[in-house]
Parts: structure tokens; C-alpha cells; sequence
């Protein structure tokens, strides 16, 4: 037999013991209770930086998931990276853990160390079936304390799985607290929440009546003195992947066959010979999504109500400092009641309290300014200083036009039911039957003259 063919074979036994790897029966995922098991591989670092960052980030993304609400960890710590040139980084880290029984995996890379600042990668995937769920890069200061660290990584984990988690928010409490959660985005009768306000969890929540739209929710374990407000963030205790279910018979999967058919033909164009190692391919980046505000809506009447603006990314932490007190990044003028003239724009801080929700991409504006009346106009502006997590400024500067502060109810879709046009029925006074038919007038008393024409 020819080493050309040798080769060959070679690569189709490797090609064939990873399909049969991936169609073996895969052992069920060890779940909490209520919450999704992680495994944390070690970070790479792409950068060349300091071998010190990627350990410190590793082990800060362990401690991370251990300390964040809905996720718990699994496999004693960060998992290794591949040993061996020839080992797939990307097929290790799903392997190493299923084998330690979580449910996801997250990917970190080191890709940029700059003024004081580490910028990072990470990639989540589900472990089984396999599917992408979200990857975005980071930044935080460093170098920085453990916790410091393990604080920041927490709250992009948050971000990261608002992509597969099912998020909403309270916008009315006026019937019970209604949020935008309804059967069209995933949601269900009896589907648990966690709720949080500034970042803090305030409560439990469950779906207790639900529409296309919306849903009454019911709320437990509430902090004391906790009550719903319109901007309180719902996050789902059940996992809501982004893309639809792959349905397979004993784990095989398409990705992984192709990820198989892949390696195949690697070995065969390097004529058996290992290829160079690739370690940006461990956590593949998606082409940035559009940022921009997707919209907004005011709630209540000053002192106590809200305006909730809705991003379609998160907003990075620089610019969500700048949007609460620099006008550069975001202002505000009023309108007085029955006036034309309008005040000097003013950074956000005066008109009231901004607070973002943990995934950054809602934001909500008290009305607590001093003079700020039911009736009077305001209008808010964000300019393109405004960026997202990945630096991608808004498009345009957006504003919100000349509004007046008054009692919102936001409007809820109307499903009409679906068919033509109702031929209406003509209606017969007194109809036997008919009872919603007005009785015929009574006849005249014939002494009486009749009624002139």
C-alpha cells in the first residue's frame, strides 16, 4: 500500500472515531436546583501578554460563576488546555466538560493588554447538543484584586447568557405587575423569574396568567420592604437557547460530524502532518449585531415615574458613566407648561436617577428632577459618543422629540382573529329570540288623533 493511501486511511479512522465519539449516548448534565452548570476552560492568550493575566482570569471566571445567581460550577476549577499541538482546543474544551457534567462551557481569551486595561474574550456554548449561544469581548481594569476581578467577569457572564436566558421587565403595576414576557418570546404559564433592581435581586417571580405579549406575574421570596416597580429586571431560572433545539438520537451531532469531516481533511492536506496551532480558533467571534436604541417608554407622572429606554446591546461601562452626569453623552431640556422656549441642555443626573439593568442594554430615568411638573415637555438626547461593549457607537444621535410627562400605559398588541369580512345580519325589531333587538314601538291608542307627518 502507497503512503499516499496510508495517509489517507489514516485521516478516515481519525474522521471516524469522532463521529463515533459525538453519536455516542451522552450522559445527562448535572443540574442544580434551578440553576445551569458551567465549566470554566482556562483562558488562551492570544495577546502573548504576561502568562500571569490568563491564570488571574481563569481562576477570576471559576470564582465568577460560583458567585453569580443561576449558574453553578463544575470540574474543581478552571479546565486545562490541550496538551498536545495536535489536540483540537475547541473539541477539548466541549469533551472535558461533558465529562464533568455541566450543562455549558466558557471560553476565555486574552486579546489585548492597554493603558491599565485587559481586554478579553468570552465565548459560551451549550455542551449538549452543541450550540453557539453568544461571544463578546470584555475589558476591565489590571491588574486588580481577586475579587475585583471575579465581580466584572460575574457581571459579563450575565450579559453573555441574556442571549439564551429569558429576560423581561416589569412595565406597569397599576393591575398587578405585568412585564413583557409572552407565550411569541418563549414564555409559558407557571415559568419562575429571579428580579433585580440596580443589579441586587429583590425577589422571586412566576407567570401566573399570560398572553402573546404579556404576563401577570406573582411575586415570592421578596426582600423586606421590596415592592414591584415599573424597571424591575426578570431574568428566567429555566435556559432559553437562542437558537432552536438540534433533535438527535444518542448526541449525534451535525456540527461535530462536520467539526470530524473537518480534522479528516486537515490531516490529509498536511500529508498526516499535524497542522500549526491556531489559538484564535478556540472561541470563533460573530460579526458585531447592530447598536442602536430600539426604544422607549415613559411610565407614571413625576415625583415617582420612569422613562425605560431599550438598547440593542449592551452599553459599555464608560459610556453608561457618561450618559448619568456628562450632556456630552446624553441630555435633557424642558419645555414649560404653555411655553415655546426651552431650557439649556443638562446632563441626565439633574433630571433624575440612572440606573442600567445587569445585561446593559435597559436603562431607566427617574423623574426626580427639581420642578419637573405633569404637563411640561422634556426631551432627551443620546449623541454617538454612546457605544457597546464591542465599541460600536450609536448610528445617529437619537431623541426622544418634544414629549409631556403624563400617565403611560404601554399599549399591548391586538390579535384579531383571523378570516374575512363578518357579513352583518339584518336586524328584525322583536325578533323572537333576539333579545339584544329593541321590542317594537308600541301602536297608537286609536282615540288618540295621530301625530302629524
Amino acid at each position: 500500500m502507497s503512503v499516499r493511501a496510508l495517509q489517507r486511511l489514516a485521516a478516515c479512522i481519525i474522521g471516524l472515531a469522532i463521529i463515533g465519539a459525538v453519536a455516542a449516548p451522552a450522559a445527562s448534565p448535572a443540574r442544580g436546583d434551578g440553576t445551569t452548570a458551567i465549566a470554566v476552560q482556562s483562558f488562551s492568550n492570544e495577546a502573548g501578554a504576561n502568562g500571569a493575566i490568563a491564570v488571574d482570569l481563569s481562576n477570576a471566571a471559576y470564582r465568577a460563576v460560583s458567585s453569580t445567581s443561576g449558574f453553578s460550577p463544575r470540574g474543581g476549577g478552571p479546565l486545562g488546555l490541550p496538551k498536545t499541538l495536535t489536540d483540537d482546543p475547541f473539541m477539548s474544551a466541549l469533551s472535558s466538560a461533558a465529562k464533568v457534567g455541566a450543562d455549558e462551557v466558557l471560553l476565555g481569551s486574552v486579546v489585548q493588554t492597554a493603558g491599565g486595561q485587559v481586554y478579553y474574550r468570552l465565548s459560551l456554548y451549550r455542551v449538549a447538543p452543541m450550540s453557539f449561544i453568544r461571544s463578546q469581548v470584555f475589558s476591565q481594569p489590571y491588574p486588580g484584586n481577586a475579587s475585583t476581578l471575579a465581580a466584572g467577569i460575574s457581571s459579563n457572564l450575565n450579559a453573555l447568557a441574556a442571549g439564551h436566558r429569558g429576560i423581561g421587565t416589569i412595565y406597569s403595576t397599576t393591575v398587578g405587575a405585568r412585564a413583557d414576557l409572552g407565550t411569541e418570546d418563549g414564555f409559558s404559564l407557571g415559568d419562575t423569574f429571579t428580579v433585580t433592581r440596580n443589579g441586587q435581586q429583590m425577589a422571586g417571580a412566576t407567570i401566573t396568567s399570560i398572553t402573546d405579549d404579556d404576563a401577570l406575574v406573582s411575586i415570592s421570596n421578596a426582600a423586606p420592604g421590596y415592592q414591584p416597580q415599573v424597571g424591575d429586571a426578570l431574568t428566567s431560572t429555566k435556559s432559553m437557547p437562542p437558537l432552536p433545539p438540534q433533535h438527535s438520537h444518542g448526541g449525534f451531532n451535525v456540527l461535530a460530524l462536520l467539526a470530524a469531516a473537518g480534522g479528516a481533511l486537515l490531516a490529509i492536506g498536511h500529508h498526516g502532518q499535524p497542522g500549526a496551532f491556531c489559538s484564535s480558533c478556540v472561541a470563533p467571534s460573530p460579526s458585531a449585531a447592530a447598536f442602536d436604541i430600539t426604544g422607549f417608554g415613559p411610565n407614571g407622572e413625576p415625583p415617582t415615574g420612569t422613562i425605560t429606554f431599550f438598547f440593542s446591546q449592551p452599553v459599555n461601562s464608560t459610556s453608561q458613566t457618561g450618559i448619568t452626569g456628562n450632556s456630552t453623552y446624553a441630555s435633557f431640556t424642558l419645555q414649560p407648561i404653555g411655553g415655546n422656549a426651552t431650557t439649556p441642555p443638562a446632563p441626565l443626573s439633574s433630571f433624575g436617577q440612572v440606573s442600567f439593568d445587569p445585561t446593559g442594554t435597559v436603562m431607566t430615568l427617574g423623574e426626580q428632577g427639581s420642578g419637573l411638573v405633569q404637563g411640561e415637555g422634556y426631551q432627551i438626547v443620546f449623541t454617538t459618543l454612546v457605544t457597546d461593549t464591542l465599541g460600536q457607537p450609536l448610528p445617529a444621535e437619537f431623541t426622544t422629540g418634544m414629549k409631556t410627562f403624563s400617565i403611560f400605559h404601554r399599549g399591548v398588541r391586538v390579535n384579531r382573529p383571523k378570516g374575512g369580512p363578518v357579513v352583518p345580519v339584518p336586524v328584525i325589531p322583536g325578533k323572537p329570540g333576539n333579545p339584544k333587538n329593541p321590542p317594537p314601538p308600541p301602536k297608537p291608542v286609536p282615540a288618540n288623533p295621530p301625530l302629524p307627518q
